[in-house]
C-alpha cells in the first residue's frame, strides 16, 4: 500500500497508520492545519523528521506556519513536558490535555491554496506500535471529516491547554 491511499473515499489500514499519515504530509504537501488526537504520543526520529520537514515546506509555501493542534492525556510528571510533546511545541503546536482521552484521530486540512483533506480514525496511538492495529483512512469526505473536527473541538472544550 502506498503511503497515501488516494482516489478512494476510505481505505482500511491494518498497520502503520500514523506513520503513513505523517509521511503523507511530506509526499502530498498542502496542509494548513493538523489535528492530532492520541492519548499516548512518543514520536520516533523518523516521525519527527516527517513533521519538521512538512511544517518547513508548508511555511515556505504559504509564508505562514500551519496550525498544529494536539490533544493528548496528561503525563505522569506534571512538572516536565515529555520530549515528544516538546518537539511538537517546538514546531508551534498548541497542546490540550484531557485525562480520560482514549480516541485516536489524525486530520489534515488543506492550506490557503488548496490541498488534501484527509483523516485517519483507528486504534493506533502516535507511537511505535507492536500491537495489531486497525484504522480507516478517509479521503475527501468533507461531511464526515468536518464531523470529526467538531468532535476534536468538543473534547478540547473540556480539556486543559498547556
Amino acid at each position: 500500500m502506498k503511503a497515501y491511499p488516494a482516489r478512494k473515499h476510505s481505505v482500511l489500514v491494518r498497520q502503520g497508520m500514523t506513520e503513513r499519515f505523517l509521511e503523507s504530509l511530506v509526499l502530498r504537501p498542502g496542509f494548513g492545519r493538523l489535528y492530532i488526537c492520541s492519548p499516548w504520543i512518543n514520536l520516533t526520529r523518523k516521525a519527527k523528521g516527517y513533521l519538521a520537514h512538512a511544517v518547513f515546506r508548508a511555511e515556505k509555501r504559504y509564508k505562514c506556519a500551519p496550525e498544529l493542534l494536539v490533544l493528548t492525556r496528561p503525563w505522569q510528571d506534571a512538572n516536565t513536558l515529555p520530549e515528544s510533546l516538546e518537539s511538537l511545541r517546538d514546531l508551534g503546536a498548541t497542546v490540550f490535555l484531557h485525562p480520560r482521552l482514549h480516541s485516536k484521530l489524525y486530520i489534515r486540512e488543506p492550506g490557503p491554496e488548496g490541498g488534501v483533506l484527509a483523516a485517519v480514525v483507528g486504534s493506533q496511538n502516535l507511537t511505535r506500535s507492536v500491537n495489531i492495529e486497525l484504522g480507516i483512512w478517509i479521503n475527501a469526505d468533507s461531511v464526515l471529516i468536518h464531523q470529526l473536527i467538531r468532535y476534536f473541538w468538543e473534547v478540547t472544550n473540556y480539556s486543559e491547554e498547556v
